[in-house]
């Protein structure tokens, strides 16, 4: 179906749902920043998802925040540099300093995959 219904179709949902109470309902959007990056087009992805996803890293639960690493570290690849600099790394070394150690040790590896 090509990426321009891949991005019309489920941009709107997966965006949809950043917003929901469910926590588990916001980590929809993760999983398609994740699974999605190769297949939408930078702007999409720089636009809507990756600002999206490093707003959710600081999310009040530490199992979204975990998740929202793991899905910037995978997407990486598709972050142009400047965004990397200028918004993702920030918040990764933001998350070095979490409450959750767990947090911390996933800011760690997405830290060295997004510097690598």
């Amino acid at each position: 179906l090509g990426k321009e219904w891949l991005e019309n179709a489920m941009l709107r949902v997966l965006t949809s749902r950043a917003k929901d109470k469910n926590y588990q309902l916001r980590s929809v959007l993760l999983l398609g920043v994740e699974h999605l990056h190769a297949a939408i087009s930078s702007n999409a992805l720089e636009t809507q998802l990756v600002p999206a996803a490093v707003e959710m890293a600081s999310d009040p639960v530490p199992n979204l925040r975990i998740q929202a690493l793991r899905s910037l570290a995978a997407a990486s690849p598709s972050i142009s540099a400047e965004q990397k600099r200028d918004l993702v790394l920030p918040q990764l070394q933001d998350r070095m300093t979490d409450s959750d150690m767990d947090v911390k040790f996933f800011a760690n590896e997405a830290l060295k995959t997004l510097e690598s």
